[in-house]
């Protein structure tokens, strides 16, 4: 049996104490977090969260790529969303590789150049600045947009306010 049949096995049995209730896709808090793939970063546990509350989007680093922000456009928009979070953290993979030269492997192995930005950075602090900053100044998105930023520290489980 391969891991993802267990977890869809796992998907099929009944799930703890389910609301039988029409849930909408917006959130109630009218909130968006941006975080990283990372399987230490349950924003859930991190934030307190509450199925129904916010958004979360993930990807490698938890950075504002266009996919994100094709996301976070359609989710103010029309989902209404006002407030967004940039929470990412402490040892983080992306700072441990030069994109660049990730990019020449993929081609020298495969043939294919990937078009886009790795997303790489040094430092996570500063990525997390860069982020927010960019986010705010976005003309896309709606201009009452709440940005703060935030990198959790794997190692003391604290959260470290970057921006507001």
């Amino acid at each position: 049996m391969t891991q993802l049949t267990e977890l869809l096995q796992r998907g099929t049995n009944p799930r703890l104490a389910p609301e039988i209730r029409k849930r909408p896709p917006q959130p109630n808090t009218h909130c968006v977090v941006v975080t990283c793939m990372d399987t230490r970063i349950n924003p859930y546990r991190l934030l307190n969260l509450r199925e129904g509350e916010v958004h979360i989007m993930r990807n490698a680093g938890g950075i504002v790529t266009d996919d994100i922000l094709r996301s976070l456009i359609i989710s103010q928009r029309l989902l209404n969303t006002r407030e967004i979070l940039i929470l990412q953290h402490t040892e983080c993979g992306m700072c441990t590789f030069d994109g660049e030269e990730f990019k020449d492997e993929l081609q020298k192995e495969t043939g294919i150049r990937p078009p886009y930005d790795m997303g790489t950075f040094r430092d996570v602090y500063k990525n997390v600045r860069s982020d927010v900053i960019s986010l705010r100044h976005n003309r896309l998105l709606r201009q009452d947009t709440v940005v703060y930023g935030l990198v959790y520290d794997v190692d003391s489980d604290v959260l470290v306010d970057v921006m507001r």
